[in-house]
């Protein structure tokens, strides 16, 4: 993902939020994404030229870590990063074929 944070271009190599469509590797069957919930809002803000809040989170594995108690007994730890603006959209196919949203 590339954004652009306060007047400066950053190439973030990690995905923004959860996007639908499914993914082989699990139990939901594999389908191309479409522009609903999280891609949707990502473009949405991208044309109207409004920042997105990004935030990182983590599982921690070490149980004395102080992260937010999750479903199953994980802890996660959230770190606010800013406000970006999204600077492109693009739709691609992926290593099994399925087209993806690239931000």
């Amino acid at each position: 993902m590339v954004l652009q944070k306060e007047g400066k271009w950053v190439n973030m190599d990690e995905e923004v939020g959860r996007v639908p469509g499914g993914n082989p590797n699990v139990s939901k069957k594999p389908m191309d994404q479409r522009l609903l919930r999280g891609n949707l809002a990502l473009k949405t803000s991208m044309v109207a030229k409004l920042p997105i809040r990004v935030i990182h989170h983590w599982e921690c594995f070490n149980k004395n870590n102080n992260g937010l108690k999750g479903s199953k007994g994980r802890h996660y730890k959230y770190v606010y990063d800013g406000l970006y603006f999204v600077a492109s959209c693009q739709q691609e196919r992926d290593d099994n074929g399925l087209l993806v949203f690239k931000f």
